[in-house]
């Protein structure tokens, strides 16, 4: 996933300084943990210091210095317990805040983008790479301020008892150091190769769940098991690389702590026998260090969670730094009402990366109320005019307008909600038919959902499900035909009322009778509604007041059905084959039904005449 702009740059520590005060509360709570905590050896030094003295009152202090070490470890539960509370609550409001930015992100972003990245890689990024992110700001950020004020108050506190101990206990730390140094660099290329291949094997399963049919009809079973078993190895054998240096980092770090007590055993035991400290003082001293044991090995855990942090961070960065490619116009204002008048103004486009152009110098007006048809060969440029319309990929400035407005400086709000658009290939959410339908608008009656489905031709088939308008339609609509899918997706478009009825090869998937059927349930519906019917059949375009044929991303012809036919040229061509096809359907029909009424002297079966098929070339 590339990086196209650092501005989308986003830090840590920017969104952390919004939960500054939890974040202030849990620093000061922790700070007085580590004081209570390191107030207990010193406690005990006192006893034993009153004990070895043999002092009248020594019974009474040690019994009394006890009840303050049993007072210091109750207080120090409830303010630990706090400190987690506002630290690790403040993570997972920087996670909950780092989530609906990046989805907020992600929404912005045109089909362009997401055809080119995996959704599988977007997936564990927003997953697996922000968990990493809130145990670096929760259970990581915790053991940092840990340590420090550990460290900082446990070797003031060890320098005061005896410095020259102090600093021979500490000789083995700045090779601890070097260690620290030396497996950062590791850790995070460890930790971004396997979250890297993490993202690989997330893809390669949605994938092969999702594509599930068609693996089992080519029965490629066996070799997609064995891709994901292959992915499976390479991501055990970097997790396993990363553990191996994890396994040989913390060990070092004990090492250390080990090696920092025997220093202090053995010259702090000839300490007390020369007189230098007391046995208190050695007994503190000893605690002193063991309480520094557990941040000396937490280092290398530490470390870890702040590789993985930082590189989540990284990974989470390349999603921001991607420009949208669609944007709101600077200043975007409230827009005048659309009535629903369209100019294409000497279009042309081409995709990123492509060798030619998709459009070239396309110019059209479609007065409002009006219908235009679009017919072309596949690759022509069709459902990339469409597109353009409701700005779901960026158009060059000044070529597209509605109502006189270029479509750059309208708000994108306005400018979707007035458009309705049905698609080829249409996308239906896990949820009911009638939320689907609903999808553009929400606070439908199911009186005016099953007009929409009524229109749409859908009606009957609803009626067959076990739960109707509850049916669940499951995973873009596995339950359903590809017609039945097209036709929700008319239904939900003719339900946003919009101003600019967009069918683009919508009917596709249904037969040509049923096609003809819904376009003309659909007059009342388009009466007055600006339509612009994209078909392979041109019998579903010949009735609209104007018609141009797209070829090779130019306008060839144009003109109305009549004009077009007696004109000549691929569309006249189109028509006539698609006549001949439907005429040979249509004997086909009465032939057959000829065989069937024979055998029983009925007579003769009629033939009921298809509809022309009209396709041009696949659409």
């Amino acid at each position: 996933m590339g990086v196209q702009h650092c501005a989308g740059r986003r830090r840590i520590r920017d969104y952390a300084w919004r939960y500054r005060r939890e974040l202030a509360l849990g620093f000061g709570a922790l700070i007085a943990t580590n004081v209570l905590a390191l107030a207990i050896p010193w406690l005990l030094k006192l006893a034993v210091d009153s004990l070895e003295a043999a002092e009248p009152e020594a019974v009474a202090t040690a019994r009394r210095l006890a009840l303050t070490i049993a007072a210091a470890a109750a207080v120090m539960c409830v303010i630990r317990s706090l400190s987690r509370m506002w630290v690790f609550g403040a993570g997972r409001r920087v996670e909950y805040d780092l989530r609906n930015d990046l989805f907020a992100h992600l929404s912005r972003m045109s089909p362009a983008w997401f055809q080119k990245e995996s959704v599988g890689d977007v997936m564990s990024r927003l997953v697996n790479d922000l968990a990493q992110v809130r145990l670096l700001l929760g259970p990581g950020l915790l053991n940092i301020v840990n340590t420090t004020v550990a460290y900082a108050v446990g070797i003031t506190l060890m320098a005061i008892i005896d410095w020259r101990l102090t600093l021979m206990a500490l000789i083995p730390y700045p090779l601890l150091m070097l260690w620290i140094r030396y497996f950062a660099g590791r850790l995070f290329r460890s930790y971004r190769a396997v979250q890297a291949k993490l993202g690989d094997i997330s893809t390669d399963l949605q994938e092969n769940l999702t594509g599930q049919q068609v693996i089992r009809c080519y029965g490629r079973e066996g070799s997609s098991i064995e891709l994901f078993e292959r992915r499976n190895d390479e991501y055990l054998g970097l997790s396993l690389k990363l553990a191996m240096t994890r396994g040989l980092m913390i060990p070092i770090f004990g090492l250390v702590g080990g090696i920092g007590t025997l220093v202090v055993l053995w010259l702090g035991g000839r300490a007390v026998i020369e007189g230098r400290i007391t046995l208190g003082a050695l007994v503190a001293f000893n605690g002193y260090l063991a309480l520094l044991a557990w941040p000396t090995i937490a280092m290398g855990w530490i470390l870890s969670i702040w590789q993985r942090g930082k590189s989540a961070m990284v990974r989470l960065n390349e999603i921001f730094a991607a420009i949208p490619a669609v944007s709101n116009p600077p200043k975007a204002e409230a827009a005048s009402p659309i009535v629903g008048e369209v100019e294409l103004r000497d279009l042309s486009f081409t995709y990123e990366g492509a060798s030619s152009p998709a459009l070239s110098g396309v110019s059209v007006r479609i007065p409002a109320g009006s219908r235009l048809g679009i017919v072309g060969n596949t690759g022509s440029g069709k459902s990339t005019l469409v597109d353009l319309l409701p700005r779901l990929e960026p158009s060059p400035p000044e070529t597209i307008f509605i109502d006189g407005v270029p479509i750059e400086k309208i708000p994108l709000s306005a400018l979707r909600r007035a458009i309705g658009y049905a698609p080829q290939v249409p996308f239906l959410f896990s949820a009911t038919l009638h939320d689907n339908i609903a999808f553009a608008h929400p606070d439908a009656s199911r009186e005016e959902v099953r007009e929409v489905a009524r229109l749409a031709a859908l009606d009957d088939d609803v009626s067959g499900f076990p739960k109707g308008y509850d049916t669940i339609v499951g995973e873009r609509g596995v339950t359903l035909s590809g017609g039945q899918c097209q036709r929700v997706a008319l239904a939900r478009a003719l339900l946003a009322s919009p101003r600019i009825l967009v069918l683009d090869d919508s009917l596709s998937s249904v037969d040509a009778e049923t096609e003809a059927r819904i376009l003309a349930g659909l007059e009342q519906a388009m009466e007055g509604r600006t339509s612009i019917i994209v078909s392979h059949r041109i019998a579903a375009v010949r009735r609209c007041d104007q018609i141009v044929v797209l070829d090779d991303g130019k306008i060839v012809a144009r003109g109305t059905h009549e004009e077009l036919v007696a004109a000549g040229g691929l569309y006249a061509d189109v028509w006539r084959r698609q006549r001949l096809e439907a005429e040979l359907e249509s004997q086909e029909l009465f032939d057959s039904s000829q065989e069937v009424g024979e055998p029983d002297d009925a007579g003769p079966a009629t033939g009921k005449e298809a509809a022309p098929s009209a396709e041009v070339d696949g659409g």
